[in-house]
């Protein structure tokens, strides 16, 4: 299942790498974990005429630090991935949907069992190996490459037009960088409650090459029998 998480990763680097955004895994992890409590402001910065937000006190909390879930749709190249993500006391959950095959996989990263599973419903059949060093950021990652920074942000602002708007009920800040030369277009809607990219498209020649959602973001807490397999199915231990 590498792929997915390779993929997934992929889409949030190809579009903050065209605005000329890099972030450091210490940055990410300073969004994401130091920073959790901390105010983001971000700076009126002159740029010509290209940035139409004026919010030196806006404040951003990233407050889905732990008990959370969300959808995330990702397309890359015509082909569409659907993922469903929980995070709960430690532990993980993610469902992955193939477009292909239409079966879904389920892989649970179990803090009460010390243990991560790879789990095929359609076949009731799951595999069980103990948990890794490194394992759990394997899993952080996919929220903390969709997580901007104080340093991101600002960033994002002097490279591209950037504006406050309503997108599907949601306060969020736009972010538009256009290609000269090339026909492309970066695109990026950044919740201002949570610092979250909630969506996120490249376009090229008036084409959609890349594009991804989150949906259905929630706050916990949830079942716990999310983060276990049903009884019945058959484990086979690695």
């Amino acid at each position: 299942m590498k792929k997915y998480f390779t993929l997934f990763l992929l889409v949030a680097v190809i579009a903050l790498s065209a605005v000329g955004c890099s972030s450091k895994d210490e940055a990410q992890n300073s969004s994401f974990q130091d920073e959790t409590n901390k105010p983001v402001e971000i700076e009126t910065v002159e740029n010509n005429d290209n940035s139409t937000a004026a919010q030196n006190e806006e404040e951003i909390q990233i407050n889905f630090q732990d008990n959370f879930s969300f959808e995330l749709i990702s397309g890359v190249g015509g082909n569409t991935t659907f993922i469903k993500y929980w995070k709960q006391n430690g532990s993980y959950r993610m469902e992955v949907l193939d477009s292909v095959t239409k079966k879904t996989i389920v892989m649970i990263n179990s803090e009460k069992n010390n243990a991560f599973y790879q789990y095929l419903p359609d076949e009731n059949m799951a595999t069980k190996t103990i948990r890794q060093d490194g394992m759990d950021n394997m899993w952080l990652c996919t929220i903390e490459e969709l997580t901007l920074d104080r340093k991101s942000l600002k960033e994002l602002k002097v490279n591209g037009d950037f504006e406050e708007l309503t997108y599907n009920g949601q306060d969020v800040y736009y972010f538009e960088k256009k290609v000269p030369g090339v026909n492309s277009v970066t695109r990026m809607w950044i919740s201002k409650e949570y610092g979250l990219i909630i969506k996120m498209e490249q376009e090229v020649e008036e084409n959609i090459v890349m594009s991804q959602e989150i949906k259905n973001l929630k706050k916990g807490p949830f079942d716990e029998s999310l983060f276990t397999i049903p009884e019945g199915v058959t484990v086979q231990e690695l």
